[in-house]
């Protein structure tokens, strides 16, 4: 039961997702992120799947363990009576969801008192959420008890909304996803960005930054493509960098990405959000690369999949190698 990071960013690249799309909008944090996700369409999803950050492989929150969620979300229009966002299981069964139940100005976080066959949707609290149009902050807390019992808390804008409050529900004994919705009614505008979940890990007033590569590193020895074939802010497959032989390095500058006030707050994690496969010969995987202060950083190998696939490649630097001169990202084809 270890502190840990399940999900971070927010790019429809990276999810199972329908009807969402990567949008360079101005419904963001135009400081801290590059895009959002905009939804809308009744049939409209996009989940946050939880990932181990070391492995890739399924993870969640399970009994006797805190969730943390943070994101910013806004309506760009009124929003159709529906479910907003949903914590679900293994099998995307949701558990606790927020609700509109009047244009976006109305939302109530609920908890399904019944089955899942025949869910009854129950008010955690009677207190009014609001979401607001653009964008704005939301963190929330969920504890969840060993015994059924649990409690449900949540800030906007680190103020808090609703106090800590408990529910039971036998049923919820994990959480391995996050779930955002389209709109049913007949107008439309979703925007999510800076999703952060975490297990024990505090993420009210959090910032989640996310840029694309921005210029030339000291390494590009792969067979082909630079940093320019995997700077998209939106989907592309149509390019990419590829290496044919072990130990091919690549390496960018993010020169985009915000500054860290050094002492005043610490980088939890950085990771390079990466869609790549690998073939039945050659390298099967890569090895993250950090370069800061004239000093290089290599990671342990982490396995690609045969077909294009979506996954986080973790970073662990400090805010004071993040901020040193020549700071580069990248990484290093491996067996």
């Amino acid at each position: 039961m270890a502190n840990r990071v399940l999900y971070v960013g927010a790019k429809a690249a990276f999810c199972r997702a329908a009807g969402a799309t990567d949008n360079t909008g101005s419904w963001r944090d135009t400081a801290y992120t590059d895009t959002y996700i905009d939804i809308s369409g009744a049939t409209a999803y996009c989940y946050f799947d939880f990932l181990n950050e070391d492995t890739g492989e399924s993870d969640a929150a399970v009994a006797g363990e805190t969730l943390w969620l943070r994101m910013d979300w806004g309506r760009n229009n009124d929003w159709g009576t529906a479910s907003i966002c949903e914590f679900v299981d293994d099998q995307d069964r949701p558990l606790v969801r927020f609700y509109n139940a009047i244009n976006g100005q109305t939302v109530y976080a609920q908890y399904n008192s019944g089955t899942f066959a025949a869910p009854v949707w129950t008010n955690i609290s009677n207190v009014v959420v609001t979401v607001p149009y653009a964008h704005g902050e939301m963190a929330c807390r969920l504890k969840i008890g060993e015994d059924g019992n649990h409690t449900f808390t949540l800030w906007q804008e680190q103020i808090l909304v609703i106090p800590e409050t408990p529910f039971s529900m036998s049923a919820l004994t994990r959480v391995d996803a996050v779930v955002v919705h389209g709109n049913s009614g007949s107008n439309n505008g979703y925007a999510f960005s800076q999703v952060l979940a975490t297990v024990g890990i505090n993420t009210i007033g959090s910032k989640v930054a996310y840029r694309g590569p921005d210029a030339a590193g000291t390494y590009n020895t792969f067979d082909n493509g630079d940093y320019t074939a995997i700077d998209d802010t939106a989907l592309n497959d149509s390019d990419g960098a590829a290496s044919g032989t072990e130990g091919e390095r690549l390496t960018f500058g993010v020169a985009n990405a915000p500054a860290i006030p050094v002492g005043l707050i610490d980088i939890n994690r950085v990771w390079f959000g990466l869609r790549g496969k690998m073939e039945t010969t050659g390298p099967m995987g890569l090895k993250p690369i950090v370069i800061s202060g004239g000093s290089e950083t290599v990671g342990d190998t982490i396995m690609l999949t045969e077909g294009i696939s979506g996954r986080p490649i973790p970073y662990r630097i400090t805010y004071s190698a993040f901020n040193a001169t020549g700071f580069e990202m990248g990484f290093e084809s491996a067996a």
